[in-house]
Formats: C-alpha cells, structure tokens, sequence
C-alpha cells in the first residue's frame, strides 16, 4: 500500500505540472455580477475596475433589462450587436473619443500571484468593435506591471487622460481592429521581469501615435471595444504548441493565411512541401501556392519543441461570385441579389441566414442555369432591433462547395418582449415591455412553420420561465398573440 500511495502522489504532481492555471481573477466577468442598468452605472464584476476617478463602467449582461447594457442588442437604441465569447457578459474600453482632447478608458485588475522572474507566460484576450463606432484603431494592447497604476487626477479631474506605458501584449502587427462580428484574439508570449502583479487593457498610446480607420457614422461618440476571456498562463503548466492553421481550399491565383498571430515566438521555422525553409520570422503570413500543398512550422518556446502541418488544397472553384447584397424590402421580407460568372460542373445556390453570425440556416434553393444574376426574396418574422447574417453556399455537381463572404444588414423595430438567454440552451425567460392585457398565447414554430410548443396565458405580467428541453438546435420564431395585437421575435437554441 505505501508503494502504492508513493506512486500515485508522484503520478499526480506529474500530471499537475500540465494543468492549465489562469492567473487572472474572473477573467470571463462573470462573477460577483450586479445586473447592468443606467441607476447603477453598470458596475464591472469585481475584482475588476476602472483606473480613472470618472464615474463610467462599461459592462454588457444579458440578465439587464436596460438596452443600453444589455446583450447581445446593447448600447445606442440598440445599435449594437454581440454575443459573449463565453458566458452571459463582457467588459468594454475605449480607445478613441473624437474631439475629447485624447480621453480614454482602461479596464484594470490584479493578478492572483506575481509573475516569476525569467518564467514564460501566454498572455491572451478576445476583442471586439462595438457596432456604433464609426472608427477602429491599433494599439488594442495589455499592459503587466509591479503596482496598480491610476490616470493622474491631479492634471485631469475627469480622470480619463492616456496612462504613459509601454504594453507588452499586441495583435500580431498592432493591425487596426475592425471586425463587429467576430471575436478577435490579441496574445503574445511574455517573459516575466518578476514581480508583475496588475494587467491593465487599453490603448496607452496618444491619438498622434494611435493609427484611425472611418468605418462609418460614429453614433455612439467614441471607439468602443468589448472584450472577453483574459487569460495569463504559465507556460509550464501548459506549453504553447505550433499552430499552422486551419487546412484550407482556395481557388487558383488566390492566397490564404497560415499560421497564428501570437506574438513574442522568436525561434520558429516555416517550410514547404520540398523542405526548404520559407520563413524564420513570422508566426503566420499569406501564401498563394499554385497547386495543393503542404506546410510545416516548427517552434521553440521556452524550451518546448513543437511542430505542426496545414495543407492547402487549390482546385478549380464550382463558380465565380462577382457580387452579393441582401436589403431589406419591407418589415417582413429581405431581397438577395448575387451576379456570377463561370459556372462550371454547377448545381445549386443555398441561400443560408443567420441571426448571430455562426449558426446558419437555408432558407432557398436556387438551382444554377447558367444565368449571371440570381435574385429571390427571404421572408423573415422579427420584431425588434436586430442584425441579420446572409451567405450562399455554392455547390457543384460532385458535392464540393464553398461560401460567399458574409452580408450583414440591421433590422429596426421597438423592442416589445425581452427573451434570455438566447441562444438558450434549457430554458429561457420572456419579459413583456409593453402592456398587453388579457389571455395571451404563446407558439413557438420551427422555420418550416411547424408549431413546436403552444401554451395560453391569462396574462403575462412579468417574466415566465419556458422549458425547451424538448426541442433541437436551430432558430425558431415566438409569436405572443394577444386580444388586438401579435408581437413576434427569434430564439436561437443552441445546447
């Protein structure tokens, strides 16, 4: 038995030496939450705060009933739309406010033990622009440092001037961040001086050295990133492997990246298919080969060696898409047109939508005959401010495939009930914000107008809690009909 319990103590402090361990304290904001409302300021989750004395904190849940604050539809009437990249919320900054004499906003927090000096760290998080913003800028950066550091109140009472340091964690190029649909991932490896104690994330860096793209009207006043999932990782309980990439097909005379964007990774070597070395600097870059091929990266960090291989396959593509738009014709309709060229071996278009970017549903089938403009109508049952995502899947003959880039366009409307979660994945919870009196019915349909769950109410007061356990994963429509009136809205499910 002693030699027993020997063993198993060993194999256990053996396998912990590889267990994953963030540093950084509720680094999906999700804990000691206070539902986000205009009354209390909308507090960020504890231990997090604002280093300035400016009484503004930017946090999106979905358990608000505000619209400011809430999610995934928040902030200007609604003008923006985002899920979490994990959980029910997540924090914001600013980086930009036009003509404010170069204020910004930092989210800041201390780390739960102190970096180890010459110890490697992963030192990663998720950002992404909010959609009322009419610029994107670089310098979306986090900064480690010994002490908390606080704007100087003394030369700005706002407490919202540039904090002067110099962050260690970039986007791989410090590129400007533009993407509203997608969660962008900014992660460097860092190696510890000792003693860094505090991250904080923000752009540190005064707008003559901060880089600005005009992507639009700016209605919310300033340049405003969410972020999500901070993590600081000691590479010895998890070391970092190689990443090529995603295996991908691309047409002949196009290009595709390979690779990651982790910055900090200074031994690594790329090759090609015949073994000669292409790259010795880049954790990822673009290529354009002329035939299907591989590529191999090794990497070194921190003493872990690490190779990985992406293949890239080049084929002709079953067509070629010229243009594609979706514009919405009335309340309930949305009108797709696509031009194309070069059908070959070509069978049919799917016409797929979604309501959160990922998860997408076909709505037609468009058979190809060679024509070089294609047009139908999607009719769509919604009602509030709400954002959808088109795309065409293209399908030849053989089965093969590939994808139109993705359409996005805003649907308006007052926002008459709140569903939450949603996506949901047992459950979800509907509140009324318009009166309604009477016996109200509740169906949820399928997208082919299937009714999945019917249920009748003398009156629905305040919120009810509905079980979904019995249905799939997909995109469904409530409808509350009342005495003189239907409202109607889209649940996601998703478990």
């Amino acid at each position: 038995m002693k030699y027993f319990l020997c063993f198993f103590v060993f194999y256990l402090s053996s396998q912990c030496c590889f267990c994953q361990y963030n540093l950084v304290p509720n680094y999906s904001f999700e804990d000691s939450v206070i539902c986000p409302s205009g009354n209390n300021q909308s507090p960020i989750p504890k231990p997090w705060y604002i280093p300035s004395s400016f009484n503004t904190n930017f946090y999106f849940n979905n358990c608000s009933i505000d619209y400011v604050w809430d999610v995934p539809l928040n902030y200007i009437n609604d003008s923006s739309f985002q899920y979490p990249k994990s959980g029910n919320g997540y924090a914001a900054f600013d980086t930009y406010i036009p003509s404010s004499f170069g204020w910004r906003t930092y989210i800041q927090v201390k780390l739960k033990d102190s970096l180890q000096t010459g110890k490697c760290y992963h030192c990663t998080f998720w950002v992404s622009l909010g959609n009322p913003c009419g610029f994107a800028t670089n310098n979306i950066s986090l900064w480690l440092s010994k002490t908390a550091k606080y704007v100087d109140t003394i030369a700005d009472p706002f407490g919202l001037s540039v904090i002067p340091a110099s962050p260690q964690v970039y986007s791989y190029g410090n590129p400007v961040i533009k993407d509203t649909q997608n969660w962008i991932k900014v992660s460097s490896v860092y190696v510890a001086q000792g003693g860094e104690r505090f991250i904080t994330i923000g752009n540190f860096k005064n707008d003559a050295n901060t880089l600005f793209e005009n992507i639009g009207p700016n209605t919310a006043g300033q340049t405003l990133y969410y972020v999500d999932d901070v993590s600081i990782i000691p590479l010895d309980s998890l070391p970092l492997k190689a990443d090529a990439g995603q295996d991908a097909t691309i047409a002949l005379g196009d290009s595709v990246f390979i690779g990651s964007l982790t910055n900090g990774i200074t031994n690594i070597t790329w090759y090609n298919s015949s073994g000669a070395v292409i790259n010795t600097t880049a954790p990822g870059f673009y290529v354009s080969p002329t035939v299907s091929t591989f590529y191999v990266v090794e990497q070194t960090v921190c003493g872990y060696y690490s190779r990985d291989t992406v293949y890239v396959n080049v084929g002709a593509m079953p067509v070629h898409l010229l243009s594609f738009t979706a514009q919405p014709t009335s309340p309930a309709t949305v009108a797709l047109q696509w031009t194309v060229e070069a059908e070959q071996n070509f069978d049919n278009y799917e016409v797929q939508r979604s309501i959160n970017g990922r998860s997408f549903i076909t709505t037609a089938t468009i058979q190809g005959n060679n024509s070089k403009q294609y047009s139908c109508l999607d009719k769509i049952y919604t009602e509030g401010n709400q954002r959808l995502y088109y795309r065409l899947k293209m399908v030849d003959k053989d089965g093969k495939y590939n994808y139109s880039p993705i359409e996005t366009l805003k649907l308006l409307y007052s926002k008459s009930f709140t569903i939450y979660p949603n996506p949901a994945q047992t459950n979800f919870k509907l509140k009324m914000n318009k009166n309604m009196t009477g016996k109200m019915s509740m169906v949820i349909t399928d997208v082919s107008g299937r009714v999945m769950l019917h249920k009748n109410y003398a009156s629905i007061e305040a919120s009810i809690n509905v079980s979904v356990n019995e249905l799939s994963d997909g995109i469904y429509t409530i409808k509350i009909t009342g005495k003189d009136e239907q409202l109607v809205h889209q649940l996601v499910i998703m478990k």
